[in-house]
């Protein structure tokens, strides 16, 4: 399905846009900024590691910039008629994939996969476009979707177990015996709310689980003088699949 965003309102005044410490959502090699400020002549500055990279001096509410993927920028917009009009600054990056991934961990040698994240996700279109919200623990993003060719994975796999420790060679029978793979960690559990956003023309999910640890192999010893081969572990337990929770906001 082809989804239509529009080009973003205007900013209420005082307001830039894009969206303060918004996530960008786009392959475009270009940003246009825009701001509600009184007077008709502004100087903007773009930052980027706090260096000025570009500044200039304009007769519009916006300004077209060039932004890169996993770029971090900072700009400022200075009235240069307006009496009394203060700068505003605002700060903005670029996604440099298109996804967010919470997995469970890898198990050591022999142990469990942990399970997957548990993430809440928010989709809510406003006048700068669809926004995107993710909390996951302590990390809280803000991305703003302006491609609308491509979902944004969202991903809380489970762990894979651990491949199991190999026997030890021309030792006792139950030392050459290989050990168990850890069993697989199930997928987490993503929520997603939303009013009227279908949001899997948004959104790829994956919540499966992970994969289950290879049993180690087993190693030769001696028996009444011949050299026999341990048997090798068992492979560790499959895990389950997550669940995606959908909340729709009265």
């Amino acid at each position: 399905m082809l989804l239509l965003l529009g080009v973003p309102e205007l900013p209420r005044q005082g307001l830039t846009y894009p969206p303060e410490n918004s996530i960008l959502l786009t392959r475009e090699s270009s940003v246009t900024v825009r701001w509600n400020l009184p007077g008709r002549k502004f100087r903007v500055e773009l930052f980027r590691a706090g260096n000025v990279v570009k500044s200039e001096v304009v007769e519009a509410n916006r300004w077209q910039i060039e932004a890169s993927p996993g770029g971090q920028y900072a700009w400022r917009v200075t009235p240069l008629q307006a009496v009394g009009a203060r700068p505003q600054s605002s700060h903005f990056s670029v996604a440099q994939q298109f996804e967010f991934r919470a997995p469970g961990r890898t198990g050591s040698p022999g142990k469990n996969g942990s399970n997957g994240g548990q993430v809440r996700v928010r989709l809510a279109r406003d006048g700068a476009g669809m926004n995107l919200w993710i909390w996951e623990r302590d990390r809280h993003l803000h991305y703003l979707c302006l491609d609308p060719q491509s979902r944004f994975l969202i991903s809380v796999k489970g762990g894979d177990g651990g491949k199991g420790e190999d026997g030890i060679e021309f030792d006792t029978l139950k030392k050459a015996c290989g050990q168990p793979g850890g069993s697989a960690g199930w997928g987490g559990t993503v929520e997603i709310s939303t009013r009227d956003a279908p949001w899997r023309d948004y959104l790829a999910v994956d919540v499966s689980p992970g994969e289950p640890g290879e049993g180690g192999q087993g190693g030769r010893y001696y028996w009444y003088g011949n050299i026999q081969k341990a048997p090798d572990g068992e492979r560790g337990q499959p895990g389950r699949p997550g669940r995606v929770v959908t909340v729709i906001e009265p």
